[in-house]
């Protein structure tokens, strides 16, 4: 799904010798990876999509970025699902990339997703701002470069 009780996933991360603490940055997956390669010294491969959350563990208030994505595929469609600090926004695209539906819940407001505010007028703009967003960093996401 992509809803948040099934994307958001804890993350401990403990290096000997380093100390316990709580960072509350947006991260992927897909971190994970060059992370892991950053702190056993090893060079990552150009091209990777994910950052390295190393700095994180030196510095817990560190914030790495805005945005997290996720995706989900469902009956032919692809579900692309963004989330910021403050909001959860997804598209259902099709095969051929046409998007079909879209939702937005405030995070903050309704955590547990009840209200889909982006069905409210007053919404759109932001609608439009965060669709432009999910592009802007769903390199890789094929069906969203087409709209």
């Amino acid at each position: 799904t992509t809803m948040e009780q099934a994307n958001r996933v804890p993350l401990l991360v403990r290096l000997p010798g380093g100390r316990g603490g709580d960072a509350n940055t947006l991260v992927e997956l897909l971190d994970l990876f060059p992370t892991l390669a950053e702190l056993a010294g090893l060079e990552t491969p150009a091209g990777l999509q994910g950052k390295s959350l190393a700095p994180v563990l030196a510095d817990q208030e560190l914030d790495l970025g805005d945005v997290a994505i996720s995706q989900y595929k469902r009956k032919g469609a692809y579900g692309y699902s963004m989330r910021t600090v403050q909001y959860r926004y997804t598209e259902w695209v099709t095969k051929e990339g046409k998007v079909v539906y879209r939702d937005l819940y405030d995070m903050i407001a309704d955590p547990g997703e009840t209200l889909n505010i982006g069905k409210l007028p007053e919404n759109q703009a932001l609608m439009d701002s965060l669709a432009k967003t999910l592009r802007q960093n769903g390199v890789g996401l094929l069906r969203l470069q087409r709209k």
